[in-house]
């Protein structure tokens, strides 16, 4: 047992723990490491994979714990930094640079099927 702040914890539960956060932040660099010169900032990108597996903007607010117009006003701006017309554009990007949405964006929701 080993006492972190006042609480009493398990080595092993405590080594586990770190070895969770250390695999996330080499997932996080590597994210980035991907993405070098990317135009656009990591919320955008998480849109970005949203708008892939068709998600609409409300969708997209509700995934992400945001307003609606959050989610519009970043839509524009992909849409303006990748100099773009259209969602299925952001949607072409998306898919071409690997980015798609995670479990946790996507709250169980089923993403739609497109022919």
């Amino acid at each position: 047992m080993l006492k972190l702040g006042g609480v009493v914890h398990d080595s092993i539960v405590l080594a586990a723990a770190m070895q969770i956060v250390a695999a996330w932040l080499l997932e996080e660099s590597r994210d980035l490491a991907e993405l070098e010169g990317c135009p656009l900032t990591r919320r955008q990108r998480e849109v970005a994979g949203l708008i892939a597996v068709g998600r609409t903007n409300c969708e997209i607010a509700s995934d992400l714990v945001i307003a609606t117009s959050t989610t519009e006003r970043h839509v524009a701006n992909i849409l303006s930094k990748l100099d773009m017309h259209s969602r299925v554009q952001i949607a072409g990007w998306a898919i071409q640079h690997g980015l798609k949405a995670t479990p946790r964006e996507l709250k169980g929701y089923p993403a739609r099927e497109f022919i």
